[in-house]
Protein backbone atom coordinates (compact mmCIF):
# COMPACT_ATOMS: atom_id res chain seq x y z
CA UNK A 1 0.00 0.00 0.00
CA UNK A 2 2.94 2.21 0.87
CA UNK A 3 4.67 1.82 -2.55
CA UNK A 4 1.58 2.94 -4.63
CA UNK A 5 0.87 5.92 -2.65
CA UNK A 6 4.79 6.81 -3.22
CA UNK A 7 4.17 5.80 -6.69
CA UNK A 8 0.62 7.94 -6.86
CA UNK A 9 2.78 10.94 -5.06
CA UNK A 10 5.87 10.64 -7.80
CA UNK A 11 3.50 10.23 -10.47
CA UNK A 12 1.94 13.79 -9.32
CA UNK A 13 5.53 15.14 -9.02
CA UNK A 14 6.64 14.63 -12.35
CA UNK A 15 3.28 15.83 -13.67
CA UNK A 16 3.88 19.17 -11.58
CA UNK A 17 7.35 19.37 -12.92
CA UNK A 18 6.61 18.60 -16.74
CA UNK A 19 3.83 21.67 -16.41
CA UNK A 20 5.81 24.24 -14.77
CA UNK A 21 8.76 23.77 -17.22
CA UNK A 22 5.95 23.48 -20.17
CA UNK A 23 4.76 27.18 -19.06
CA UNK A 24 7.99 28.50 -17.33
CA UNK A 25 8.99 28.18 -21.45
CA UNK A 26 6.62 30.28 -22.72
CA UNK A 27 7.47 34.04 -23.18
CA UNK A 28 6.81 36.72 -20.65
CA UNK A 29 7.80 40.44 -21.58
CA UNK A 30 7.12 42.89 -24.84
CA UNK A 31 6.57 42.56 -28.45
CA UNK A 32 6.77 46.04 -30.37
CA UNK A 33 5.40 45.72 -34.18
CA UNK A 34 5.55 48.47 -36.59
CA UNK A 35 1.98 48.90 -38.86
CA UNK A 36 1.72 49.41 -42.50
CA UNK A 37 -1.55 49.95 -44.27
CA UNK A 38 -1.83 49.04 -48.12
CA UNK A 39 -5.17 50.48 -49.42
CA UNK A 40 -6.33 50.19 -53.00
CA UNK A 41 -8.38 52.91 -54.52
CA UNK A 42 -12.35 52.31 -54.76
CA UNK A 43 -15.00 53.58 -56.59
CA UNK A 44 -18.46 53.31 -54.98
CA UNK A 45 -21.50 54.58 -57.23
CA UNK A 46 -19.03 56.92 -58.89
CA UNK A 47 -17.11 58.37 -55.91
CA UNK A 48 -13.65 57.64 -55.36
CA UNK A 49 -12.49 56.51 -52.49
CA UNK A 50 -8.35 56.76 -52.19
CA UNK A 51 -5.91 55.34 -49.69
CA UNK A 52 -4.81 59.17 -48.74
CA UNK A 53 -8.58 60.23 -47.64
CA UNK A 54 -9.00 56.70 -45.38
CA UNK A 55 -5.81 58.15 -43.47
CA UNK A 56 -7.03 61.03 -43.19
CA UNK A 57 -10.35 60.37 -41.54
CA UNK A 58 -8.39 57.71 -39.29
CA UNK A 59 -6.55 60.63 -38.30
CA UNK A 60 -8.88 63.21 -37.69
CA UNK A 61 -11.19 60.87 -35.64
CA UNK A 62 -7.92 59.77 -33.33
CA UNK A 63 -8.03 55.93 -34.92
CA UNK A 64 -4.76 55.74 -36.89
CA UNK A 65 -2.17 53.69 -35.31
CA UNK A 66 1.36 52.42 -36.53
CA UNK A 67 2.67 50.83 -33.57
CA UNK A 68 1.68 48.01 -31.34
CA UNK A 69 2.59 46.81 -28.40
CA UNK A 70 1.75 43.28 -26.91
CA UNK A 71 2.35 42.22 -23.10
CA UNK A 72 2.43 38.96 -22.22
CA UNK A 73 2.18 36.77 -19.27
CA UNK A 74 1.18 33.11 -18.65
CA UNK A 75 -2.11 33.17 -20.93
CA UNK A 76 -2.90 36.71 -20.07
CA UNK A 77 -2.17 39.71 -22.65
CA UNK A 78 -2.33 43.62 -23.16
CA UNK A 79 -2.06 44.66 -26.75
CA UNK A 80 -1.64 48.86 -26.87
CA UNK A 81 -1.55 50.98 -30.00
CA UNK A 82 -0.54 54.36 -30.11
CA UNK A 83 -3.91 55.80 -31.71
CA UNK A 84 -4.67 59.18 -30.28
CA UNK A 85 -7.73 56.97 -28.49
CA UNK A 86 -5.30 55.13 -27.03
CA UNK A 87 -7.41 51.89 -27.39
CA UNK A 88 -6.20 48.98 -24.90
CA UNK A 89 -7.93 45.28 -25.54
CA UNK A 90 -6.83 42.91 -22.61
CA UNK A 91 -7.49 39.46 -22.56
CA UNK A 92 -8.36 37.87 -19.48
CA UNK A 93 -7.69 33.95 -19.07
CA UNK A 94 -9.60 32.94 -16.11
CA UNK A 95 -12.64 34.07 -17.66
CA UNK A 96 -11.68 33.57 -21.23
CA UNK A 97 -13.08 37.42 -22.07
CA UNK A 98 -11.52 40.18 -24.12
CA UNK A 99 -12.00 43.90 -23.21
CA UNK A 100 -11.50 46.98 -24.96
CA UNK A 101 -11.10 49.77 -23.78
CA UNK A 102 -10.59 53.56 -25.09
CA UNK A 103 -9.11 56.50 -23.39
CA UNK A 104 -12.05 58.94 -23.67
CA UNK A 105 -15.31 56.46 -24.02
CA UNK A 106 -17.22 55.37 -21.01
CA UNK A 107 -18.12 52.37 -22.23
CA UNK A 108 -15.99 48.59 -22.04
CA UNK A 109 -16.44 45.71 -24.72
CA UNK A 110 -16.30 42.68 -23.57
CA UNK A 111 -16.26 39.62 -25.90
CA UNK A 112 -16.64 36.22 -25.60
CA UNK A 113 -13.18 34.54 -26.95
CA UNK A 114 -15.00 31.50 -26.99
CA UNK A 115 -16.79 32.77 -29.83
CA UNK A 116 -14.71 32.69 -32.98
CA UNK A 117 -15.94 36.33 -34.27
CA UNK A 118 -16.45 39.52 -33.00
CA UNK A 119 -19.45 40.32 -35.50
CA UNK A 120 -22.58 38.43 -35.08
CA UNK A 121 -24.40 39.86 -37.87
CA UNK A 122 -21.94 38.17 -39.95
CA UNK A 123 -21.69 34.49 -40.43
CA UNK A 124 -17.97 33.62 -41.94
CA UNK A 125 -16.69 30.51 -43.34
CA UNK A 126 -13.87 28.35 -41.68
CA UNK A 127 -10.77 29.25 -42.59
CA UNK A 128 -8.57 27.09 -44.73
CA UNK A 129 -5.35 26.35 -42.83
CA UNK A 130 -1.88 25.85 -44.80
CA UNK A 131 1.60 24.90 -44.07
CA UNK A 132 3.81 26.93 -46.70
CA UNK A 133 6.85 25.74 -47.31
CA UNK A 134 9.62 28.70 -47.20
CA UNK A 135 12.79 30.27 -46.20
CA UNK A 136 11.62 33.62 -45.37
CA UNK A 137 13.86 36.16 -43.47
CA UNK A 138 12.34 38.76 -41.90
CA UNK A 139 14.25 41.42 -39.69
CA UNK A 140 17.32 38.44 -39.71
CA UNK A 141 15.47 35.83 -38.65
CA UNK A 142 14.08 32.65 -40.35
CA UNK A 143 10.56 31.99 -40.27
CA UNK A 144 8.16 29.38 -41.07
CA UNK A 145 4.55 30.54 -42.41
CA UNK A 146 1.10 29.13 -42.24
CA UNK A 147 -1.45 30.98 -44.18
CA UNK A 148 -4.96 31.40 -43.79
CA UNK A 149 -7.41 31.72 -46.35
CA UNK A 150 -10.99 32.69 -46.86
CA UNK A 151 -12.37 31.76 -50.17
CA UNK A 152 -10.63 34.54 -52.32
CA UNK A 153 -12.57 37.19 -49.07
CA UNK A 154 -8.94 37.80 -47.87
CA UNK A 155 -6.36 35.91 -46.67
CA UNK A 156 -3.93 35.99 -43.80
CA UNK A 157 -0.04 35.33 -43.75
CA UNK A 158 1.55 33.90 -40.31
CA UNK A 159 5.43 34.30 -40.35
CA UNK A 160 6.88 32.82 -37.05
CA UNK A 161 9.61 31.14 -35.56
CA UNK A 162 9.02 29.32 -32.34
CA UNK A 163 12.19 29.43 -31.34
CA UNK A 164 12.81 32.87 -31.14
CA UNK A 165 8.86 33.70 -29.16
CA UNK A 166 7.74 30.74 -27.78
CA UNK A 167 4.14 30.52 -26.37
CA UNK A 168 2.67 27.23 -24.98
CA UNK A 169 -0.75 26.71 -26.88
CA UNK A 170 -2.38 25.18 -23.67
CA UNK A 171 -2.43 29.16 -22.06
CA UNK A 172 -4.45 29.76 -24.83
CA UNK A 173 -6.55 26.59 -24.83
CA UNK A 174 -10.32 28.22 -24.76
CA UNK A 175 -8.93 31.20 -26.79
CA UNK A 176 -11.13 30.47 -30.00
CA UNK A 177 -11.39 34.75 -30.93
CA UNK A 178 -9.84 34.82 -34.62
CA UNK A 179 -8.54 30.93 -34.74
CA UNK A 180 -5.68 32.20 -31.62
CA UNK A 181 -5.34 28.91 -30.72
CA UNK A 182 -5.92 26.85 -33.60
CA UNK A 183 -2.77 29.37 -34.84
CA UNK A 184 -0.83 28.49 -31.61
CA UNK A 185 -1.36 25.00 -31.88
CA UNK A 186 0.06 24.98 -35.60
CA UNK A 187 2.69 27.54 -34.71
CA UNK A 188 3.81 27.22 -30.78
CA UNK A 189 4.84 31.05 -31.23
CA UNK A 190 3.30 34.73 -31.75
CA UNK A 191 4.16 35.76 -34.91
CA UNK A 192 7.67 37.60 -36.25
CA UNK A 193 5.19 39.11 -39.12
CA UNK A 194 1.26 39.01 -40.22
CA UNK A 195 -0.08 40.57 -43.55
CA UNK A 196 -4.07 40.35 -43.35
CA UNK A 197 -5.44 41.08 -46.44
CA UNK A 198 -9.31 42.61 -47.24
CA UNK A 199 -10.16 41.48 -50.66
CA UNK A 200 -8.24 43.23 -52.97
CA UNK A 201 -9.49 46.37 -50.85
CA UNK A 202 -6.76 46.38 -47.75
CA UNK A 203 -4.01 45.12 -46.83
CA UNK A 204 -1.88 45.46 -43.25
CA UNK A 205 0.93 44.38 -42.75
CA UNK A 206 2.37 43.99 -38.83
CA UNK A 207 5.85 43.50 -38.38
CA UNK A 208 8.26 42.62 -34.99
CA UNK A 209 10.82 45.50 -34.56
CA UNK A 210 11.26 44.53 -30.62
CA UNK A 211 11.70 42.04 -28.18
CA UNK A 212 11.56 42.48 -24.16
CA UNK A 213 11.83 39.32 -22.02
CA UNK A 214 11.09 41.05 -19.00
CA UNK A 215 8.66 40.10 -15.88
CA UNK A 216 5.21 41.46 -15.95
CA UNK A 217 3.41 42.60 -13.06
CA UNK A 218 -0.02 41.24 -13.04
CA UNK A 219 -1.56 44.34 -12.59
CA UNK A 220 -0.72 45.53 -15.54
CA UNK A 221 -3.89 43.29 -16.84
CA UNK A 222 -6.56 44.65 -13.86
CA UNK A 223 -9.42 46.23 -15.42
CA UNK A 224 -11.50 49.47 -14.24
CA UNK A 225 -14.15 49.21 -12.10
CA UNK A 226 -16.90 48.09 -13.97
CA UNK A 227 -21.03 48.80 -14.00
CA UNK A 228 -24.07 47.96 -15.86
CA UNK A 229 -24.68 49.76 -18.62
CA UNK A 230 -27.62 51.10 -19.84
CA UNK A 231 -29.67 48.44 -21.55
CA UNK A 232 -30.96 50.07 -24.85
CA UNK A 233 -27.13 50.77 -25.54
CA UNK A 234 -26.20 47.05 -24.17
CA UNK A 235 -28.54 45.49 -26.04
CA UNK A 236 -28.05 46.81 -29.52
CA UNK A 237 -24.69 45.94 -29.28
CA UNK A 238 -25.08 42.34 -28.19
CA UNK A 239 -27.49 42.16 -30.92
CA UNK A 240 -24.94 42.86 -33.16
CA UNK A 241 -21.75 42.00 -32.39
CA UNK A 242 -22.54 39.81 -29.92
CA UNK A 243 -20.20 41.42 -26.78
CA UNK A 244 -21.80 42.40 -23.65
CA UNK A 245 -21.43 46.37 -22.73
CA UNK A 246 -20.83 47.98 -19.37
CA UNK A 247 -19.66 51.32 -18.38
CA UNK A 248 -16.71 52.42 -16.40
CA UNK A 249 -17.36 53.34 -13.12
CA UNK A 250 -17.11 57.44 -12.45
CA UNK A 251 -16.03 58.02 -15.59
CA UNK A 252 -18.47 60.67 -17.56
CA UNK A 253 -19.32 61.03 -21.37
CA UNK A 254 -17.27 63.10 -23.54
CA UNK A 255 -18.55 66.05 -24.44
Amino acid sequence: MKAIKNQILLALLLLTFSSSISFGQSFEGKLTYIVAFEIETQNFGGIEITKEQILEKTKADGEFFDTITITIKNGNYLKEDNALLNKKIIYKADENKVYTIEKDFEYVIISDANEISQVKLVKFQEPIFEQIDTNAMINGIECKLIKLSWDGLGEELYYYNSEVISIDPKLFAKHNLEYFNTILNLTGSYPIETIKTISSFMSIKMTLVNISEEKIEDSVFDLPKLKKAKKDYSEMLLNITGAEVMKIKGKAKKK
